[in-house]
């Protein structure tokens, strides 16, 4: 019992710097984030279950050196930006936080894209 409740109460522990979408955009733009992470909504607000197992993922991870959010939807969504200790991590962290992703999703969609442009991404189910 006391696992479950560490593990839970770590879980809203994870906070990365609140910044202005301006300033989100900025990081972007100068390639400054190692990993992007964004959650997005089809109209009926972001995928929780993936963002709940993603935020547990960066808890335990020690390679992340600094973190940022900024929101920019009206359903909840926001992204993440993450700068990551070692640079040499940056693949397998990217492989780990993927295995997180379903590839197809009617509850919100992530796309996670690292500092190379490689994109992982939900898509909407084709049936």
């Amino acid at each position: 019992m006391k696992i479950i409740l560490l593990l839970l109460t770590n879980l809203y522990a994870f906070g990365p710097v609140d910044i202005s979408q301006i300033k989100g955009q900025e990081l972007l733009k100068n390639k400054s984030c190692d990993l992007h992470l964004s959650f997005g909504s089809y109209g009926s607000g972001t995928p929780f279950k993936v963002i709940k197992k993603i935020k547990a993922y960066l808890l335990v991870s020690k390679g992340i050196e600094k973190s940022y959010q900024w929101n920019w939807g009206k359903e909840g969504e926001f992204d993440y930006c993450l700068v990551l200790k070692d640079k040499k991590q940056m693949d397998k962290m990217f492989s780990d936080i993927k295995l997180l992703i379903p590839l197809e999703s009617r509850h919100g969609y992530t796309t996670l894209v690292n500092r190379e442009g490689i994109t992982h991404k939900t898509t909407w189910p084709k049936k």
